[in-house]
């Protein structure tokens, strides 16, 4: 009988705690939803940074990627490979060729590489690898075009370079797959993207047999080194390893370089001695023709010339011989791969930011909001103590409530985590590279970890408060709460501001600072929710404003071209001719330009680093407007480079400081006389006379900077593709193509961005109704008294709303101080190491985000003001006298 009767009050007691969840359903909800966001967000995006780190680890191991790659100005011969082959520690020296052709038919470019299963292996998305000579591996990006068994025509580009014979044997090939290159993973590198104006032509690459090769000389040396290991990419030892054998590797080729020079100045003197002695030789016989016959004359005469041509040549190759410059890069040169790894890595620390405060935010009003619930249920508590029921019953009864409500939010938010939000994040990072695709892995730290917090904050929490509330007497419990004693508040010190306000404004502020509890939760609420949204969207503002403000504010000018290097002099001269007399060039300046790595404080060092000297008595104001962060304009002059703030920032570089600049065949130190603003890429500007002063060599100019007439676009493609056919050109770097790319790079960092503002208003939606919820909940029987009183149901509603609008001014104004906070760590965190954000914030950010969290607040007063309507006045005679 005793264990039957023991039966009935446990089913009794759980009968109530789901009637409980009925009775307050809206509360329940609220809780699931708060857990559910909190743990979606939180567990999405931290995730988010590993799952792109292994990705980019795995594909780094199935392609084999190389660990340094070795480059020359000159053809890399058999000497060059034997010579890194020596080096300690290098377990792998490969030789590659590439060349870059065209596609016939296509206006696209082609850069294709020799087939190995060693280093650098493609990964087969159709087909298979090239097995036969005239077979070709093709850029997937292509397949739709093209399909497996079609037989493509490779063409030479119409212009020369160092080659004396045609690069490949063969020009026509059959498609035997299609596959992605790790070193063609950036799609905005080959552009592409789909673009609303294609200037450039896009790049692909092929895959063919080394066979198919002619020269005996190649272009590229890649190294695999002992140790390798793709999955300790990005740590600190690895970069530390690759720094050390880049500066062995780079030590031990400067002395090759001189070696090198020193051989070809001697076959070049060797070749002028056999040609010199030559001509004297027919001009010896010359000066004795009546022994020869008239055809032998002729001859003789016909060979002087053609001595005297190649001595012309000789003589003209030997005052352009340069010492070669040897570059050694490693992985963490390779940009798509580095700035990949990077983002992960930055990813990371915004994760840490953005869904922690999110997370804190709304744990803080799950726990606030299960207290709240048990508070309100005092005198239930105390009945079911009165009724004999054991203290472990009556507090198991929350700690289901809110087990039940903490469950659903979690399993719900991992569920929308890792297959809606994460996939999401991912994408908006990924948009811009060729990768394969993601393996979804679980993360038990990060996942346990918001878990558990959630748990805690709901379960254990709610337990806490009644095993509190349970140590008090029956009697105590079984009476309601009494009302907090009112006191003077400080604003009534200030009695020439307290006398002009009314009886209503009065009251409000007493109410507010009477409840310090809840006037600060929901001072904290509203101040998350608005941080939130002003850093959505003053990120969004800081993206879109760097395309104008490199673009159009900074550059003035529309085109670089660069000449090629090994053109006669009388070709350049030609060059420089046809863009004077072009219609549509307005203004240009030589330049000497060069791609250089930099280092400087710290232990990084920055490659891909552009630099350019101004030419003798150049005016390079006129085509880039040079100023300082504070919008000051600052020149290009002797007293030092001008550096731009990203870079400086990479290498924690102040004004006044120095700078290391590898040049070809040695190391200089510059001094840093100006931070300059920047958005896009890394580079340094010096005058001709600094150059001179540090490096002892007069910097010969080799490219223009164009600035061009606004036209059509026909006539923008027309004039840039007669500059690439010219054979005088090496490259033509347009903006605008530049401008596109970054527009597309900002709107993938904005689907990020997106993410975060809807989740920051569904949030601030949860919270805003659950603190005016529990605002009201807590005060019913003052606000049935009040409408014993008389009071209109409109006038109720303006009584709780304006110490909402009130607490909501306050939560704004400290939301917005967050927000600064936020985002002005958040833009030197977010972006790619190749790209700055514009630090400044805009009064329309501003102006959203307080208008949005005004918006919900009024929402949401509308949606209670039928719960205020529906207050019971009967509930006014419970209060304790």
């Amino acid at each position: 009988m005793k264990k039957k009767k023991e039966r009935r009050r446990r089913s009794v007691l759980s009968k109530d705690m789901f009637r409980e969840i009925g009775y307050t359903k809206a509360r329940f909800i609220s809780v699931i939803f708060m857990i559910l966001l909190g743990v979606t967000v939180s567990v999405g995006v931290k995730i988010t940074s590993p799952i792109m780190k292994e990705t980019l680890r795995n594909y780094i191991e199935k392609a084999q990627l190389y660990d340094i790659r070795i480059t020359s100005d000159y053809p890399l011969e058999e000497d060059d490979l034997a010579a890194v082959r020596g080096q300690s520690g290098v377990v792998l020296a490969e030789a590659g060729h590439e060349t870059a052709l065209r596609l016939r038919g296509e206006d696209t470019d082609c850069t294709v590489y020799a087939y190995s299963d060693a280093i650098n292996v493609p990964d087969v998305t159709v087909g298979h690898a090239p097995q036969a000579d005239d077979e070709i591996l093709l850029d997937d990006w292509l397949r739709g075009r093209y399909a497996i068994g079609d037989r493509i025509v490779l063409e030479r580009p119409p212009k020369k370079n160092y080659h004396e014979n045609d690069p490949l044997k063969r020009y026509e090939y059959k498609v035997s797959g299609f596959a992605r290159s790790i070193l063609h993973m950036d799609l905005f590198a080959d552009n592409k993207v789909e673009m609303a104006e294609r200037i450039a032509a896009p790049r692909s690459f092929g895959f063919v047999r080394n066979a198919n090769f002619r020269e005996k000389t190649f272009d590229s040396i890649y190294l695999r080194l002992d140790g390798s290991d793709a999955f300790a990419f990005g740590t600190e030892e690895n970069r530390r390893e690759a720094a050390a054998e880049k500066r062995d590797l780079a030590q031990m080729l400067r002395k090759r370089s001189d070696a090198v020079y020193a051989e070809k100045r001697n076959d070049i003197k060797v070749k002028q001695k056999e040609l010199e002695e030559a001509k004297y030789k027919l001009k010896v016989a010359l000066q004795h023709e009546e022994r020869f016959q008239p055809e032998e004359i002729s001859d003789m005469r016909r060979k002087l010339d053609e001595v005297q041509e190649g001595l012309d040549k000789v003589d003209e190759g030997l005052d352009r011989l340069f010492r070669p410059g040897y570059k050694v890069s490693s992985r963490y040169d390779l940009l798509p791969v580095s700035e990949f790894f990077a983002s992960a890595e930055k990813l990371n620390t915004v994760a840490d930011i953005f869904s922690g405060f999110f997370f804190m935010i709304a744990i803080l009003v799950s726990l606030t909001t299960m207290t709240r619930m048990v508070e309100e249920q005092r005198i239930q508590i105390g009945t079911l103590k009165a009724l004999g029921y054991p203290n472990v019953r009556i507090t198991r009864k929350y700690f289901v409530y809110g087990s039940l409500a903490s469950t659903a939010g979690i399993i719900g938010g991992l569920i929308l985590g890792h297959w809606v939000l994460m996939p999401m994040v991912f994408s908006a990072y990924s948009a811009s590279y060729n990768l394969p695709d993601y393996v979804l892995t679980f993360h038990p730290v990060i996942v346990f970890l918001f878990c558990g917090i959630a748990y805690l904050c709901t379960t254990l929490s709610a337990a806490i408060a009644v095993n509190t509330m349970l140590k008090k007497r029956v009697a105590v419990l079984m009476r309601g709460k009494p009302p907090k004693k009112g006191t003077r508040i400080f604003l009534e010190r200030f009695r020439l501001i307290w006398r002009r306000m009314n009886f209503f404004q009065k009251v409000s502020a007493r109410n507010v600072f009477r409840y310090k509890a809840r006037m600060w939760m929901t001072i904290s609420g509203i101040a998350g929710c608005t941080g939130l949204l002003f850093l959505g969207f003053s990120l969004k503002s800081s993206i879109i404003s760097i395309s104008d403000k490199q673009f159009e504010e900074l550059f003035k000018y529309t085109v670089t071209v660069a000449y090629n290097p090994y053109s006669p002099e009388k070709d350049i001269r030609g060059l420089e001719n046809r863009i004077q007399s072009a219609d549509i060039v307005t203004d240009m300046v030589d330049v000497y330009g060069a791609t250089i790595s930099v280092s400087g404080s710290s232990e990084k060092d920055v490659s891909n680093v552009t630099m350019f000297v101004a030419d003798e008595g150049a005016d390079f104001s006129r085509f880039i407007n040079f100023r300082n962060m504070a919008g000051d304009e600052v020149k290009v002059d002797e007293n030092g480079v001008k550096m731009t703030l990203k870079l400086a920032r990479v290498l924690k570089v102040e004004t006044g400081g120095q700078a290391t600049v590898s040049l070809p065949g040695e190391d200089c130190d510059f001094r840093v006389s100006d931070i300059i603003e920047n958005y896009v890429g890394h580079a340094l500007y010096l005058d001709a006379s600094y150059y001179k002063s540090v490096t002892k060599k007069v910097p010969l100019h080799n490219m223009k900077m164009l600035k061009l007439r606004k036209t059509d676009g026909a006539s923008l493609q027309k004039f840039i593709a007669d500059l690439k056919n010219d054979p005088a050109v090496f490259a033509v770097d347009n903006l605008m193509t530049g401008r596109t790319i970054l527009d597309l790079l900002a709107s993938s960092m904005n689907a990020f961005v997106y993410v975060m503002v809807v989740c920051s208003i569904l949030l601030a939606l949860v919270v805003l109704y659950n603190l005016t919820n529990i605002n009201i909940s807590e005060r019913v029987r003052e606000l049935s008294t009040i409408k014993v009183l008389g009071f209109y149901p409109r006038e109720i509603t303006r009584y709780i709303y304006r110490e909402t609008l009130l607490l909501t001014v306050f939560g704004q104004a400290l939301g917005l101080l967050l927000g600064n906070i936020m985002h002005a760590y958040v833009v030197l965190e977010l972006p790619p190491d190749m790209i700055m954000l514009d630090p400044r914030t805009y009064l329309r950010d501003y102006g959203i985000a307080i208008g949005i969290t005004f918006g919900i607040t009024l929402l949401i007063s509308i949606f209670l003001h039928r719960k205020l309507k529906h207050v019971n006045m009967v509930e006014s005679l419970k209060a304790i006298e």
